[in-house]
């Protein structure tokens, strides 16, 4: 499944690269996407946080990244 989140990331790295907003890549990429848990979360930084089913967190702010979580979260 790891593989999974990192081709998840990399699909959003690139819609971000080519000129695609969060709310874009929400609705395009993410909603409705097997490894997503929950719906985009405020944290303090401006950043936003879509949990995932693994356990990670899909993280937004200028650009995504991930932080890795303890696993499933289910």
């Amino acid at each position: 499944m790891r593989e999974d989140v990192r081709k998840l990331l990399d699909d959003c790295i690139a819609a971000n690269q080519a000129g695609q907003d969060f709310p874009t890549i929400w609705n395009t990429i993410l909603k409705g996407h097997r490894l997503v848990a929950s719906i985009p979360l405020s944290e303090p930084g401006p950043r936003l946080v879509v949990r995932l089913a693994t356990g990670d967190h899909l993280l937004f702010s200028n650009e995504f990244s991930i932080r890795q979580g303890l696993g499933p979260s289910w």
